[in-house]
């Protein structure tokens, strides 16, 4: 038994040996390997659903033509009310006399001393009336006036109704209704050539038509 026992141990020693001498060097690495395929591209998601439209407004209505602009004048319409009217002292032009009107501001940032400024009234028969104007009132004696002065960004209309020429009565200092009054501003140049020019001055038409020709 102990002759097999070391037969066999002799044995195994001898196999270990020989497995030990055969391993060889390591080798050389080899080539990379060529890359893969790409894989194939996942499918494409769902598109999301689009947005419902907002109902379209509807189309406003188309404004009026303006009349053609003429940098050389501006037109301006102002109405005063019966009871806009207030009391000033207005002294006369070469003394210090002074008598009592009735005065109505019309205020606008585009009236200035620099611009020449002609006021219209509207009449009852829808004719322009350039101020200053007094109107006669039948066979009273009685006698209706209006005039005007400016200033930067006013002109001061003036009224004043004496119901005698001469006499003691005290005078009427505001319309009893409204009154419309159109002004048109142009330049101090133009406004010289205007009062040369022989143009009927208490005419509306004639003035503008003059002033558009500039």
């Amino acid at each position: 038994m102990n002759k097999i026992t070391k037969l066999l141990a002799i044995v195994a020693l001898a196999a270990s040996t020989t497995f030990w001498s055969c391993k060889g060097d390591t080798g050389e690495t080899g080539p990379k390997g060529d890359k893969g395929e790409t894989g194939a591209t996942g499918a494409k998601g769902d598109k999301g659903d689009k947005g419902d439209k907002g109902d379209k407004g509807e189309k406003g209505d188309q404004g009026e033509q303006g009349e053609t602009g003429n940098a050389n004048v501006q037109r301006l319409a102002f109405t005063v009310k019966a009871n806009e009217w207030k009391n000033k002292e207005i002294a006369g032009a070469g003394t210090g006399a002074t008598s009592t009107w009735g005065v109505a501001e019309l205020t606008d940032a585009a009236i200035t001393t620099e611009k020449y400024a002609v006021v219209f009234l509207k009449t009852n028969d829808g004719y322009l009336q350039a101020l200053p104007t007094t109107y006669s009132i039948g066979m009273s004696g009685a006698y209706e006036r209006l005039n005007y002065g400016y200033k930067t960004g006013t002109i001061e209309i003036q009224y004043r109704l004496d119901t005698q020429l001469f006499g003691g009565n005290d005078p009427i200092l505001a319309p009893t209704k409204d009154l419309d009054f159109d002004v048109v501003l142009t330049t101090k140049t133009i406004g010289a050539a205007l009062e040369r020019s022989g143009v009927d001055l208490k005419n509306y038409n004639a003035v503008i038509d003059f002033i558009a020709a500039q």
